[in-house]
């Protein structure tokens, strides 16, 4: 009896930890947002939330004491397809800082993305030129709309196959920003469906050669508690496998990065700038209060 329940007990906790999917991605259960030292020591700023309620998440970042009123410090998005940006309570409530406050950040760091890539923003005698190894044309570093990224705010509601393109989009900007800072992508359990979906995306965004139940594998060899019946569930997840054949046909066709005409890339850059030259891209003012991501 005694075996049992330390086998229990080593299994429970074996659900608490968070996992490392790359070098500078995490993945767990909700509960790695109360483990501070883990937090600071492998230097997290950008939080990503899957399928859980803004409305409830919102309020319980205010209750954990590494983010209450530090928001600046971190940037928090998170996918609720539930979400209704319009039934937000004015007010102050926590619900609508959260958001705000969020879709400001995220703001600063696409701001800042931006203006790391300016060099092949659009100028006098614009070509499509192939960048060198220290420099990405950020319109091969990213699938979708950026000028829709800036404006949507942190909470996605897409169910369709695009939440994946903006998800490793959003993951590509962060990291471009600050490399050297980490990710923490969470659920309510870490072993959920949903939670599991958007790792394999970020697996086959990097090898579109690997088939989707390959990546579930290795997901699943790096959280063991990953229950080995959702291996059957994916097979329905047609938004992920519509994902994974836009990034076969893309890597199939090639890239040149030269598929956005120098009038529409003016366009945003003309949005998204307006606001004028922005500080350095590790310190920016959001609303009233710094925001840090060093």
């Amino acid at each position: 009896m005694m075996a049992d329940n330390a086998y229990y007990l080593a299994h429970s906790l074996e659900q608490l930890k968070p996992q490392r999917l790359s070098g500078n991605i995490f993945f767990g259960p909700l509960n790695t947002l109360t483990q501070r030292q883990f937090i600071e020591s492998e230097n997290i700023k950008l939080f990503i939330g899957v399928g859980l309620s803004t409305r409830r998440l919102a309020p319980i970042l205010n209750e954990i004491p590494l983010f209450a009123g530090k928001l600046n410090d971190y940037l928090v998005l998170n996918f609720d397809s539930e979400f209704n940006p319009e039934s937000i309570v004015t007010g102050g409530s926590a619900v609508e800082e959260y958001h705000c406050q969020n879709s400001r950040v995220l703001k600063v760091v696409i701001e800042s993305f931006w203006r790391r890539n300016e060099e092949f923003s659009v100028q006098e005698g614009y070509r499509c030129l192939t960048p060198g190894p220290d420099m990405n044309d950020f319109t091969q570093m990213i699938d979708g709309d950026i000028e829709s990224y800036y404006n949507s705010g942190n909470v996605v509601t897409d169910s369709s196959s695009l939440k994946f393109v903006l998800f490793n989009d959003l993951i590509t900007i962060f990291k471009r920003v600050n490399p050297t800072a980490k990710i923490l992508v969470f659920s309510q359990n870490g072993n959920d469906l949903d939670l599991v979906t958007f790792l394999i995306s970020v697996v086959l965004k990097e090898k579109p050669s690997v088939k989707v139940m390959e990546a579930y594998q290795f997901i699943k060899s790096v959280r063991p508690t990953i229950d080995d019946s959702l291996g059957n569930i994916l097979h329905g997840c047609t938004a992920l496998y519509e994902f994974h054949q836009h990034l076969l046909t893309k890597e199939q066709q090639g890239y040149t990065g030269c598929n956005q005409t120098p009038q529409v890339l003016r366009k945003r850059n003309d949005l998204i700038l307006q606001a004028g030259t922005p500080e350095p891209a590790d310190e920016r003012i959001a609303g009233s209060k710094r925001v840090r991501f060093d």
